[in-house]
């Protein structure tokens, strides 16, 4: 496991330059995409609000609950889905749940294990640093995407497959002041592996601006790759030979259900979601997608630079061509 320092302006930078120096590599031509979500103004993708519930015989967890989803920490505009804190510990109970046994067995494979075995999952996301009217901080952190084998299997949903987010204050060392960062860190468990449990590094975001993640297995240079605004920031090697797929050979339902927010024994403890932060564009994809599908999220004046940008290249090459061109009539 390795975590990579960049500062993060300049990391969005260096994948800027990346992006104007033609460099971007496309995601693979037999990619799929499994789900696309907005996540505004509740365009889910496929995806649903996942109930409060003590027990659920639906493995999809679509007909948990009572039905009433004004309960649920969630709220919905044109930027976003924001997940809003709702318990004791300010943590949220929102949860938004993709599930992939709905889809047609060609993209996913029999018991969801090609997508355990290689894929990409990214979103954009906003950590708000404002407190509430009672002075606590908005941003709690908790779960922000875990996986289920079925709301209806042990426990409403075994995890096997999931990350969170927390708070990193600083070189102060106090919460709520203008250094504070968000910690983004994930991990999956292997039957096969020691320990079981594997970290995979983390990465940090800062407060107030829009980031994009990435999250990829079973890629061709490293097992796991963690990737903030089209910058690697972590990865992880835990196996010495070809990648196994995450989740317990026992579960056989791993992954059946992959949500944002936590669905970890939903009907037990299901309550952790991180709380504070706007989700928007999410994509799960059955492949690896370069960059982790993660390219920065374009500030105001970007387009813009990004365009002159790419007139330049033009022009440069094209200056090239003619130069080359002379030459070869010389």
């Amino acid at each position: 496991m390795r975590s990579l320092s960049l500062p993060l302006r300049r990391s969005r930078i260096g994948a800027l330059a990346l992006a104007l120096a033609g460099l971007v590599i496309p995601g693979p031509s037999n990619a799929t995409t499994l789900f696309d979500a907005s996540l505004r103004n509740g365009n889910y993708g496929g995806g649903a609000k996942i109930d409060m519930f003590t027990s659920c015989s639906d493995a999809s967890g679509r007909n948990c609950g009572n039905g009433n989803l004004s309960e649920i920490g969630l709220v919905e505009s044109a930027a976003g889905a924001t997940f809003t804190s709702t318990e004791a510990d300010k943590q949220s109970n929102a949860v938004v749940s993709w599930y992939l046994p709905g889809l047609p067995s060609a993209l996913v494979g029999s018991k969801q294990l090609t997508f355990r075995t290689q894929g990409t999952l990214s979103f954009a996301f906003r950590a708000d640093s404002a407190k509430n009217p009672d002075g606590s901080l908005k941003f709690i952190a908790g779960s922000l995407f875990t996986d289920n084998k079925g709301f209806n299997s042990f426990n409403n949903g075994q995890s096997s497959f999931s990350s969170a987010a927390s708070r990193s204050n600083g070189s102060d060392g106090i919460a709520g002041t203008p250094d504070d960062q968000v910690l983004v860190g994930w991990n999956s468990w292997h039957t096969s592996l020691p320990g079981n449990w594997k970290a995979h590094g983390s990465g940090l975001a800062s407060f107030d601006e829009w980031h994009r993640l990435g999250f990829t297995w079973g890629g061709p240079t490293h097992d796991f790759e963690l990737w903030v605004d089209g910058v690697l920031t972590a990865y992880d090697d835990p196996f010495a030979a070809a990648f196994q797929a995450w989740g317990d050979s026992n579960y056989s339902g791993s992954g059946a259900n992959l949500a944002l927010g936590d669905i970890h024994q939903r009907g037990n403890d299901g309550e952790h979601s991180v709380a504070g932060v706007t989700f928007a564009d999410l994509r799960i994809w059955n492949e690896v997608v370069a960059f982790g599908d993660a390219m920065p999220i374009p500030e105001p004046g970007t387009a813009t630079l990004v365009a002159a940008g790419c007139a330049l290249l033009g022009w440069r090459r094209r200056g090239q061509a003619v130069a080359r061109s002379q030459d070869r009539r010389a």
